[in-house]
């Protein structure tokens, strides 16, 4: 039995149904969670403790933030782990390791690894920063506790992402830009390689400058390029009537994380943002947003000021994807008070759609005068026919497949 209130089978399967994903492959969502909350051995502890904080967990956001708060207070309380290896603000606790003045930072900046002091042999060396973290995680009682799966996560993927972000920050080559240079990110020419955006070159950047408050959030690197960028809502409101300044979705070159995940902290350090979308949300999760502390806002309503006429150019949106014509709002939830959903690539909100726009190629993200048929991962995909670099001839049976 989970100790987990559901709110009915349907809101379990919400949570924990299977989906099928666009290559046809059929997953649970979060999956990780569910194994977590099925951990017994963590379900016996909680009965022991009196203490069931770490079963109360409704999203990942949530698993991140409170199983990371729960490895750092469980080491803080052993008296067997005396030595402070301090990551990221964070101070976890070692039989074995900790850090000096550097904080974990190696001298190359290497962003893959971590710089420690070995104690019992009192020399410096750097390990890589999953492996670090699996090994500070399992020293503690409630690492030891916890499901392979979690703990993987945990050091192989959250933290690993979060060291590397951390490390390019101290790179003095990336620039953080907030202003209404909407175009520059929505033009590829000024972007560095593929975003996977639908709106790149479509000129629809005056729907943010006209019908919403909002900024353009972007990173560039030494060449002036932008490497990863962001819508940047100024003047959001929640169902309390609190005010928010939200970064939504983030894109990047090459659909890079560490990316965004730099745009994100750039954003916090210069305190410009209250809330991000989670790196990685999908454009179906309009409600997948957190606070500048990781901790979920999934459950707030949010809307924004959306000044919109029938004939006014429209840009695909992400969350704020239901609006009300009579309030002049849109929404990141369905209400029986919407008009028109603006999760679309038509051009206004009469479904006009571009002109001369030519055929989509699947692959590159962008209209081009002919396309043809390819395959990518056994997936059938169309593909610029002057741009195939990527794609090599099967001479068998007379297609083109991805070249992995």
């Amino acid at each position: 039995m989970l100790y987990y209130n559901f709110y009915g089978y349907e809101r379990f399967k919400a949570c924990f149904g299977l989906e099928k994903r666009d290559n046809g492959t059929v997953v649970r969502k979060n999956r990780i969670l569910l194994g977590h909350l099925k951990n017994p051995a963590l379900l016996r502890y909680c009965r022991e403790h009196d203490d069931y904080t770490l079963l109360h967990i409704y999203n990942m956001a949530d698993l991140e933030k409170k199983v990371v708060e729960a490895i750092v207070r469980s080491g803080k309380d052993d008296e067997k782990l005396p030595y402070k290896v301090e990551l990221i603000g964070k101070v976890y606790y070692s039989s074995r390791y900790q850090t000096d003045e550097t904080k974990g930072i190696c001298e190359d900046l290497d962003k893959n690894s971590i710089r420690y002091i070995n104690v019992g042999r009192n020399r410096i060396f750097k390990m890589r920063a999953g492996k670090f973290m699996r090994e500070l995680i399992l020293e503690t009682e409630i690492g030891k506790l916890l499901s392979p799966c979690v703990v993987n996560w945990i050091a192989g993927d959250v933290f690993t992402q979060q060291w590397c972000t951390y490390t390019y920050g101290y790179t003095p080559d990336i620039e953080l830009h907030v202003n209404d240079d909407f175009r520059s990110i929505y033009d590829s020419d000024c972007c560095k390689g593929d975003f996977g955006s639908c709106m790149v070159d479509r000129e629809r950047t005056s729907f943010y400058r006209d019908s919403v408050k909002a900024k353009a959030a972007y990173i560039t690197d030494k060449t002036g390029l932008i490497v990863a960028r962001s819508i940047l809502f100024t003047d959001v409101t929640d169902q309390d009537g609190k005010k928010w300044r939200l970064l939504e979705r983030q894109y990047s070159s090459g659909g890079d994380d560490v990316l965004k995940r730099l745009l994100i902290d750039k954003l916090i350090q210069g305190k410009h943002i209250d809330g991000y979308k989670i790196v990685g949300a999908s454009c179906h999760e309009a409600n997948a947003f957190v606070d500048i502390d990781g901790n979920s806002l999934s459950d707030k309503k949010f809307e924004i000021d959306c000044d919109l006429e029938l004939e006014d150019t429209l840009s695909y949106q992400d969350s704020f994807k239901w609006y009300s014509y009579d309030q002049n709002k849109a929404y990141n939830y369905e209400n029986s008070g919407t008009s028109y959903n603006l999760d679309t690539t038509d051009q206004n909100l009469y479904g006009d759609d571009d002109e001369d726009d030519g055929e989509w190629d699947d692959y590159h993200q962008y209209h081009c005068s002919v396309t043809r048929s390819c395959y990518r991962n056994g997936r059938e995909i169309w593909v610029d026919v002057n741009n195939l670099d990527d794609f090599i001839w099967i001479e068998s049976t007379q297609e083109y497949h991805h070249e992995n």
